[in-house]
């Protein structure tokens, strides 16, 4: 488990690894718990060529059209 922060330089948060990209957190599952912009935290992450599931609650109103990524459930 890691937080994904590319602005952030702290190496840890609360217990839990901080890394800059999607490729340095090395999920099989990225959740985004961005409400600043989430739309832009979705598709830098889905863009990121990872494999990863990619989960978001509805109320951040991401679009998925076309990106081929399930509804968080």
């Amino acid at each position: 488990m890691a937080v994904i922060d590319p602005g952030r330089n702290d190496k840890e948060f609360q217990g839990i690894s901080v890394v800059q990209s999607a490729q340095a957190a090395l999920a099989d599952v990225i959740v985004i718990t961005c409400a600043q912009a989430p739309q832009h935290a979705f598709n830098a992450v889905y863009g990121s060529g990872r494999d990863s599931v990619v989960l978001a609650p509805p109320l951040l109103r991401i679009s998925r059209q076309g990106s081929g990524v399930g509804e968080a459930p």
